[in-house]
């Protein structure tokens, strides 16, 4: 139990996600655990470490906790959820969510319908290169608020402390995975 908290508190420590990514493996290694039963030691490690958990233990501390009621797209996503979407491919879910990510950062209304609150957006592009991008938004002849959304081309999950930062720093309301199962699986 101390190698793995300790081996996890240092791990974080690290600036490079390809650093962390080397020295979990060596943690594994340490602690003589299979790749699946290391995920499971770290999910426990932080869900025992859980500000959450510890704080909105009772039903009258959820209730009495400020989470606002302001949707960055009414009726279709509410703040602070996982929101998916799913489709066969070629249905139109990147153009969808290209088009949510100019709605939110500009503050109009999504589709012309739905109302937005602007925010600030981060674009994880898994599936869809540059090139391609370009041409969609041609296209689609986007104009998002361009202070408001950034796009990364390359991402994986030994990011997720950058992520962090990101969300964190620059105040990242709306994160889109493009696509979950990519960037994740």
């Amino acid at each position: 139990m101390q190698t793995l908290k300790k081996g996890w508190d240092e791990i974080q420590k690290f600036d490079s996600p390809v650093g962390r990514s080397l020295a979990m493996k060596e943690l594994q290694k340490q602690l003589k655990v299979s790749p699946k039963d290391m995920q499971a030691l770290v999910r426990d490690l932080q869900m025992e470490a859980s500000q959450e958990n510890q704080q909105f233990s009772t039903f009258s501390s959820v209730m009495q906790m400020n989470v606002g009621s302001t949707s960055l797209v009414d009726r279709l996503i509410a703040p602070a959820t996982t929101t998916m979407i799913a489709a066969a491919g070629g249905t139109g879910k990147t153009s969808l969510i290209y088009e949510v990510m100019e709605a939110i950062t500009t503050g109009q209304p999504a589709f012309g319908e739905f109302e937005t609150k602007q925010a600030n957006v981060l674009v994880i592009q898994g599936d869809e290169s540059m090139v391609n991008a370009r041409k969609k938004w041609t296209r689609m002849d986007l104009a998002p608020d361009e202070s408001r959304v950034k796009f990364l081309w390359d991402w994986n999950a030994s990011r997720l402390k950058e992520l962090e930062d990101e969300i964190v720093n620059d105040k990242r309301e709306l994160v889109i995975f493009d696509s979950f199962g990519t960037l994740f699986c």
